[in-house]
Order: C-alpha cells, then sequence, then structure tokens
C-alpha cells in the first residue's frame, strides 16, 4: 500500500505599500502570517530561492528601496514545516528627489520690477 504526507502551505506575503512611484526612498514591509516563515525576494523580477543565495527578511522586517530606478519585488514566504507560499509580486518605480531651486539674484526686495533666474542642479528638473 502506498502512503503519503500532504504538507501544508505557507500562508501567501503580504507586500506593504503595495506598489506605485515614489519620490526618493520607500520603506517596503514584507509580513506572512506563517509562524517561523522567511521571506525570500528578489528585487530584479528574477526567480526566488534560497538555494540562490536570494536575500530574506524575517516577517514585518522592511527592505527600503533608496536608488532611482523601476524595480520587480518578487516575493516566497518558505519554512522548514511547510510548503513554499505562491509568489506575489509588485512593481515600484523610485524617483531621485529634486534639488531645491537657486535663484538668481538672491531673493531680496526689488525695484517695481527686475529679472529673476530660477535653475536646479537635478538632471530634468523642471
Amino acid at each position: 500500500e502506498a502512503s503519503f504526507t500532504v504538507q501544508a502551505q505557507n500562508g501567501d506575503p503580504t507586500i506593504s505599500p503595495p506598489g506605485g512611484t515614489f519620490v526618493g526612498a520607500v520603506s517596503v514591509v514584507l509580513t506572512c502570517e506563517s509562524p517561523g516563515a522567511r521571506l525570500y525576494y528578489s528585487l530584479d523580477g528574477g526567480a526566488v530561492s534560497p538555494d540562490g543565495g536570494t536575500p530574506s527578511v524575517a516577517s514585518g522586517e522592511a527592505l527600503v528601496l533608496d536608488a532611482a530606478g523601476t524595480f520587480l519585488l518578487r516575493v516566497v514566504a518558505m519554512s522548514d514545516s511547510m510548503a513554499p507560499s505562491d509568489t506575489v509580486s509588485a512593481e515600484f518605480t523610485v524617483r531621485a528627489r529634486a534639488e531645491a531651486p537657486h535663484f538668481s539674484p538672491e531673493l531680496s526686495t526689488f525695484p517695481l520690477s527686475a529679472v529673476l533666474l530660477l535653475s536646479a542642479s537635478t538632471d530634468g528638473a523642471t
């Protein structure tokens, strides 16, 4: 007679916020309700596996995305006692924060009319 064991599956991870566009850094919290699960993730949309050197965090820990770019976050919950969860993903776009504008001449009291130039050192800032 054949026998088999049914292994419970880890609950799906939660990504908060669930993706979007952000200026400057964004803190992304990964959680899972399964006790003892670690959350393995990739930021480039690649496969997630603990054997491949994929980074991981404990439930409730945050990742900080502070470099400008677009990130496809993929997360899988894994533990020794349960089967891996389904993969959950979210896309994050992080834009660099623009520098404050520079006024020329310095802001001051002017006669009835004056030419005021605004400039910014951030490429592409308008």
